[in-house]
């Protein structure tokens, strides 16, 4: 009789108990390119909320976390109608991160895990010069290929030509580092071409020159 009766309390107690109302959005975040965790990751999370059915015009933060040690970290912030959600992630030597979430993956109490991928911040400086016997027929085509297309900021992959005599230009330009950089470019002088293909391995949180003397 007596456990019948200690079991029925305890039985009260935890169907009376409230269910956690806040959202929780976990997870890790990972050097793409290296494949580990990146530690002391600043995460800051927007919303969007709707109110009265009227979607709001401003982006509120939620909530803000650091990753440990192993790259992990958890926000957690209270149950509301969004119509978006966007963390933003930011560290020295690191591109800048968004991550949208989409708010109807979310139930109160649960925990929503998610990776994210971040990218060190490396940069490509480049020299073209033209030091032979020069020509007004001399001509350099430049084309560089990057094994990625989701970043803006980085150095542009359109093709580029140099022509005459007195080139003489250098550029630096961000690239994700710990990974590969392709350069094909072509001298020409009206008689004949010079193909070339360089490969170059951007290390992590580095400046790799390029110098092109044609």
């Amino acid at each position: 009789m007596r456990l019948l009766i200690i079991l029925i309390l305890f039985f009260l107690v935890f169907s009376c108990k409230k269910k956690d109302e806040n959202y929780i959005i976990s997870g890790k975040v990972i050097n793409k390119e290296l494949n580990t965790p990146i530690s002391q990751v600043s995460l800051v999370l927007y919303g969007t909320k709707i109110s009265s059915g009227v979607v709001q015009n401003q982006q509120e933060k939620l909530a803000t976390a650091i990753t440990s040690i192993d790259g992990t970290f958890s926000l957690k912030f209270k149950k509301q109608v969004f119509s978006t959600l966007k963390i933003v992630l930011t560290k020295e030597g690191c591109f800048n991160q968004e991550k949208l979430i989409n708010p109807e993956s979310l139930n109160p109490g649960d925990e929503y895990y998610v990776n994210i991928d971040m990218h060190s911040l490396s940069w490509l400086k480049t020299i073209i010069k033209n030091v032979g016997n020069q020509s007004v027929n001399d001509q350099l085509y430049y084309k560089l290929n990057l094994p990625y297309n989701n970043c803006n900021t980085c150095c542009i992959t359109n093709q580029r030509v140099f022509d005459g005599t007195g080139v003489d230009t250098t550029w630096f330009c961000p690239v994700y580092g710990g990974s590969y950089a392709y350069i094909l470019w072509v001298y020409s002088n009206g008689q004949y071409s010079n193909p070339h293909n360089d490969t170059l391995f951007i290390p992590a949180g580095d400046t790799v020159l390029h110098p092109i003397f044609y």
